[in-house]
């Protein structure tokens, strides 16, 4: 597998600014740039032991007590709209990798989460329907990294 396999191309659409096009190169350098915007780690697993290392015995938040007792370990995601913690079983929790997604674009009109593949169709092909100025950026970013794909006359 390449690299360009694991590339994550980011449209960012803001509300009032010009759009921002950049790239991570795979789910685990956009899950610590998510970190780093956040100045925080949004996700966490936890077992009873990490939980009695960091709190003690009294002082751990009950929620997450009673969901590693039930099933052995519980997830610790960040919420990027209230910013506050969650807590799930897992087997029912968001991955990493949509946590950072989400806290990425939770401030934006939009933003889209590409493979380069997907990123070049959407230069060439509605339903993308990007703005022309996402669509320049989108073109330029591709164009200065080498992404972008020969297009068909």
């Amino acid at each position: 597998m390449s690299i360009q396999d694991e590339t994550i191309i980011i449209v960012e659409i803001p509300h009032q600014r010009r759009p921002l096009v950049w790239h991570s190169a795979g789910a685990e350098e956009l899950i610590a740039k998510a970190d780093e915007i956040a100045q925080d780690n949004l996700y966490a697993t936890w077992t009873a032991q990490e939980v009695a290392n960091c709190w003690g015995e009294d002082d751990a938040p009950s929620e997450l007590v009673a969901i590693i007792e039930q099933h052995g370990s519980a997830v610790e995601a960040k919420d990027p709209f209230d910013y506050d913690r969650g807590y799930y079983p897992p087997h029912s929790a968001p991955s990493a990798i949509e946590v950072a997604k989400e806290y990425i674009g939770h401030d934006l009109r939009a933003c889209y989460f590409l493979t380069i593949e997907e990123a070049n169709d959407a230069l060439q092909n509605p339903p993308w329907a990007f703005s022309p100025e996402a669509n320049q950026a989108l073109l330029q970013h591709l164009g200065e990294y080498h992404y972008l794909s020969e297009v068909e006359a």
